[in-house]
Order: structure tokens, then sequence, then C-alpha cells
């Protein structure tokens, strides 16, 4: 999928090249950034538009396919914390996740009403 749409868009492939140096020169401070989020973004929306002008039947329905697993991993991940929490007394705990799920995650939680866990964000 990755070399698909890197030969359809030479700027997908150049932000996916700077997402592995900066992550390789950085390590965790960048992938814990703000950047790293954006960076990720940028390429989603390229993979959503190569995808979608590709007219490519197979590609279209794996990428979907890659989305509602990835959909159906961060909710379970949560629903396994919340649940935790609900059933167990802890004082701090520490959830970690690779840099690609970052932004989902957050946005799930932000828009989670069950108040029982206080997220905070941990900065390197």
């Amino acid at each position: 999928m990755y070399k698909k749409i890197s030969k359809a868009n030479e700027e997908y492939d150049e932000l996916f090249k700077r997402n592995i140096i900066l992550a390789s020169e950085q390590g965790f401070p960048y992938l814990n950034s703000i950047e790293c989020c954006d960076l990720m973004e940028k390429m989603h929306s390229i993979e959503v538009e190569v995808i979608n002008k590709s007219n490519d039947k197979k590609l279209v329905e794996d990428y979907r396919e890659w989305q509602l697993i990835t959909e159906s991993r961060d909710n379970e991940m949560l629903k396994n914390i919340y649940n935790y929490s609900k059933n167990n007394n802890f004082n701090n705990a520490i959830f970690i996740i690779g840099a690609e799920h970052r932004k989902s995650i957050l946005d799930k939680i932000k828009n989670n009403n069950d108040l029982t866990i206080n997220w905070q964000l941990l900065k390197f």
C-alpha cells in the first residue's frame, strides 16, 4: 500500500522519509510531538486522496479494512483501560501506544464522558 501511494504522490514519499529520519534522530521527543502528529495527519490525508482517486477496488477495500481494524483496536484498548480502572484501585498508570495511534486515542479520550480517569499527557 505504501509503495503504491508513494509512487502516486511524491510529497507522501518525502513525508514518509522525513518521519523516519526525525524518529531516528530525535526519538521519543519527536514521536510525542505535535510535529509528528501533524506530519502523520498530512500523510493520512494524502493516503485517502490517492486511494480514492486510484480506481483500484482492492486497494480501496484493503485500506477501508485497515482503518476498521485500527479503529477497533483503539476502541478495545480504551475499553480495557476503563474497565480495569472501574475494577481496580491505583493512583497512577501509564498507557503506552504507538505514535500513529496518538491522535485517534486522544480524540476518543476527549470525547468520552467517563470522568473516572484523569488523563495526563506525558512529555519527553
